[in-house]
């Protein structure tokens, strides 16, 4: 039995990937929630949220398409690097967005809305800090 090592010679962990492999299933099936809630209660959210439903059908359907791209990625017997740095500065960028969308008035947003996208933008802050160190792990152990 082989064990694999790092690029200073020391032993790999054989788990290196472990951390970045969890979140990226987390963040798919989250991803995928959230966006079934956005489509399911596109209309009844509308007026408790001020969510307009042309805003938040897109998005479902666009984070349903984010959680199979998590969800592949994280499948791969090897985490290729490149997807999970998109994945990361994705992330940090939603998290940018999440925010000038609660707070600058663009959307007709209730205060309801406005602490609904700020704690998913805290929530997808989260994701990108965790898949970060996950990655950097991953990256220091050899494995990407």
């Amino acid at each position: 039995m082989s064990t694999a090592t790092t690029v200073t010679g020391t032993p790999a962990r054989p788990a290196a990937a472990g951390l970045l492999r969890k979140v990226l299933r987390i963040d798919s099936w989250s991803t995928a929630a959230f966006g079934v809630f956005l489509l399911a209660g596109s209309k009844p959210l509308s007026a408790p949220l001020g969510l307009p439903a042309t805003w938040s059908v897109p998005l479902g359907v666009a984070m349903l398409g984010g959680a199979a791209a998590l969800a592949l990625i994280a499948g791969y017997p090897r985490i290729p690097t490149g997807p999970a740095t998109a994945v990361i500065a994705g992330n940090a960028l939603s998290f940018v967005a999440m925010l000038l969308l609660a707070f600058s008035g663009l959307l007709p947003l209730t205060g309801l809305g406005i602490v609904f996208l700020a704690v998913g933008a805290v929530v997808v802050a989260v994701y990108a800090v965790v898949e970060f160190v996950g990655l950097r792990r991953y990256l220091e152990v050899g494995e990407g």
